[in-house]
Formats: C-alpha cells, sequence, structure tokens
C-alpha cells in the first residue's frame, strides 16, 4: 500500500476543491493510504471527504497566525508574532507587491518557521499553486510528488525566478487544461516535459 500525502489550502468552495474530493472518492483505498493536509480545516466540501482519508492537523505555527493579534500577543507567541509583522510589511511594500505574488512573499517568512514533515511519504501531492506547492516542495520527504497548476501562471504574477527552485523538486505539474499548461511552459520553458495534463485514471495508476 502507497502512503499518500495531498496539501491544499482548505476546501471551500472552488475548482480545484471540487476536483479534490472527485479524486478522493474515485482512489482505491485498498491500494493507497491518504492523508490530506489542509491549512484551514474549514469548507463546503469537508464533509463530503471519504472516511479512509485521515484529515491532518494543522501545522502549529500556521494555527498560530490564524488567531488573532490580541491572542498572539497574550500568549507569548513571539515568533509568530514577528512573523506576523514581517510579513505585514512585506504584503504591503509596492517594490515586493510588483515583483512577486503575494503567497511568494508570505512563504519567504513562513519557511523559516516551520518544520519539515516527520512522516516520510511515497507520494506527495501539493493540490494548487503557491504555499501548497512550495511546503511540498520544501518540508515533505516523498521519492515522487506532483503539484497542481489549475490558474493562468503569467496573469497570476507570480515570479517565475523564485518559482523554478520549487518546481524542479516535482516529477510532474499538472496543468488542468492545455492553455494553462502552455502558458506556464512558455513562462517557465525549463519544465517543459514535466507538465501533463490532469487525468484522474492517470494518477489512480
Amino acid at each position: 500500500m502507497k502512503k499518500v500525502l495531498i496539501v491544499i489550502d482548505s476546501l471551500s468552495s472552488g475548482g480545484a476543491e471540487k476536483s479534490l474530493i472527485s479524486l478522493l472518492t474515485s482512489l482505491d483505498y485498498e491500494k493507497y493510504d491518504v492523508d490530506l493536509l489542509m491549512f484551514s480545516t474549514t469548507g463546503l466540501y469537508l464533509s463530503l471527504v471519504p472516511n479512509e482519508v485521515k484529515i491532518q492537523s494543522v501545522p502549529q505555527f500556521i494555527k498560530i497566525q490564524q488567531k488573532s493579534l490580541y491572542s498572539v500577543i497574550r500568549n507569548r507567541n513571539y515568533k509568530e508574532l514577528l512573523f506576523r509583522v514581517a510579513n505585514s510589511i512585506s504584503l504591503r511594500n509596492p517594490i515586493q507587491n510588483k515583483r512577486f505574488h503575494q503567497s511568494q512573499i508570505t512563504w519567504k517568512w513562513m519557511n523559516l518557521a516551520i518544520d519539515k514533515l516527520n512522516t516520510d511519504y511515497d507520494i506527495a501531492i501539493a493540490y494548487s499553486q503557491g504555499i501548497p506547492t512550495y511546503f511540498v516542495a520544501e518540508k515533505v520527504n516523498a521519492p515522487k510528488k506532483l503539484c497542481w497548476l489549475n490558474t493562468d501562471y503569467k496573469k497570476a504574477n507570480y515570479n517565475r525566478d523564485y518559482d523554478i527552485k520549487f518546481y524542479e523538486k516535482f516529477n510532474h505539474i499538472i496543468a488542468v487544461s492545455e492553455i494553462n499548461k502552455e502558458i506556464f511552459e512558455d513562462t517557465i520553458p525549463e519544465m517543459r516535459g514535466r507538465c501533463v495534463l490532469f487525468m484522474i485514471l492517470s494518477l489512480k495508476n
């Protein structure tokens, strides 16, 4: 049985979230032992997750970031407070905002504070670009890594030079449409050959 980790921001309403539920309901759980890690355990589709899927705890650092500033100060979470202040300043910097996507700015700080997962996996899947992709690339041990591409990469304003080092760690980049695949490969031609079109059957096999 292969041990699989899937990482996504949340299961709020959206195309990626709905697609993930479709994938989870199609898997053979006699072949796959699936962990699901969300950065927020809320959302419209949460109740549709199959019982066989083990929902993992939100990393403690991220959980604290979701609390009020007053709560962070009261509980003396000084490292988390420093991150929040530094990240807030960076996100308000017009030069940073012009050069980088918000998730890239946030990950620069978050990467310093989050430890690698202790569990080893056979397959790790980032089910969205941005933070889930960076998390799987740097914080998960797995010989096979896949990541989802469900946006117009160029219009989303990701900095391709920043992203290359993360995408190089993935065996396949799974685009949800031919146009998304073409735009991504035109923007990061180094990834040609790794970017493939989404097919549930290909994942099941």
